[in-house]
């Protein structure tokens, strides 16, 4: 499992970095959704490891609840990412000034943390499954 994650780390940044430098994500204006897709199915995969290979104790026993709280995980982290992206484009980027953000950046925002929602139920409901017919917890991959 650990190196399932380190793989979706690896293509997730393999893209994000040349997309972030050479301008992709404007250039290729769909680039951003199978992008937050994949991370949050890459989140949904750690908070899997986390809280039921790692430290089982700490997670939700009832299958339902550790997926909202799955959910809600993945949510945490696409919030600080929005956030982290409008830092760059505000002030690092200067795409826009601070007050005066063009009106389908709220748009823009929503439709990520739907795909980071959809990455994560995708994540935690593949791990769920994969991991359920298995013996050995860490045997994939």
């Amino acid at each position: 499992m650990a190196k399932l994650i380190l793989v979706f780390a690896v293509v997730i940044f393999g893209i994000h970095i040349p997309a972030t430098a050479f301008g992709w994500y404007y250039a290729l204006s769909w680039l951003d959704i199978p992008m937050h897709i994949l991370g949050g199915a890459w989140l949904g995969l750690i908070f899997y490891y986390i809280f039921r290979i790692r430290k089982p104790e700490l997670g939700a026993k009832n299958n339902w609840s550790f997926f909202v709280f799955g959910l809600g995980f993945v949510m945490l982290v696409g919030v600080v990412w929005e956030f982290y992206e409008f830092f760059f484009d505000v002030f690092i980027f200067k795409k826009y000034p601070l007050m005066a953000s063009p009106p389908d950046v709220h748009f823009d925002t929503m439709l990520d943390l739907l795909d980071d929602i959809i990455g994560a139920a995708v994540g935690l409901g593949i791990t769920t499954v994969l991991f359920k017919k298995k013996n050995d917890n860490d045997s994939l991959v």
